[in-house]
């Protein structure tokens, strides 16, 4: 049996509003059990959430494999001594790019509120995930807060209206907002 290696923990400074960004390699300590586990459970559609794709939650023993390492990070990185998980989900982004809605479209955030975290786990292999992060043209916005939150809006709408929807595609690039 080979020892399991131990979480690399780095930050990464993103964009022009420098935006800490925490990566973690070696995250889970047995994937393939954590792939193998999603494997069992029901995916399904959550429109209300805008995924592009089918979605399953994770049973609660995912915070006990987890959780540590994201308390450590959240606590070293960002000063959090109190960590509360709200919920995790298996995702699949499933839905063909010609019936993406207007939001899946462009570019999301997570929420306006400070001490909110989003993590992200990948457990496919590196050419089927990723992520990226975004910067709105006209605002110079790389970070949605409430302060920001209606100005935002305001402008993507007027954008929109001036320039119409992106293509159906998923957004993995440069585009005109």
């Amino acid at each position: 049996m080979t020892a399991l290696a131990e979480p690399d923990l780095r930050v990464e400074w993103i964009g022009n509003e420098r935006n800490p960004v925490v990566v973690i390699d070696d995250f889970a300590p047995d994937p393939q059990a954590m792939r193998k586990t999603s494997a069992g459970l029901d995916f399904v559609p959550v429109p209300e959430q805008y995924y592009p794709g089918t979605r399953a939650i994770a049973l609660p023993n995912y915070f006990e494999t987890v959780g540590p390492v994201v308390r450590l990070a959240l606590r070293e990185f960002y000063g959090c001594m109190n960590v509360h998980f709200q919920q995790a989900y298996y995702s699949l982004a499933t839905k063909p790019v010609t019936t993406l809605s207007q939001e899946q479209r462009l570019p999301h955030y997570d929420t306006v509120f400070e001490n909110y975290f989003a993590v992200v786990h990948f457990l496919c292999p590196a050419k089927f995930g990723g992520t990226a992060f975004f910067r709105h043209r006209s605002t110079g916005f790389e970070t949605i807060t409430a302060a920001r939150n209606a100005e935002y809006a305001e402008k993507l709408d007027a954008e929109i209206d001036l320039f119409g929807l992106p293509s159906p595609a998923y957004v993995t690039g440069d585009m005109d907002l």
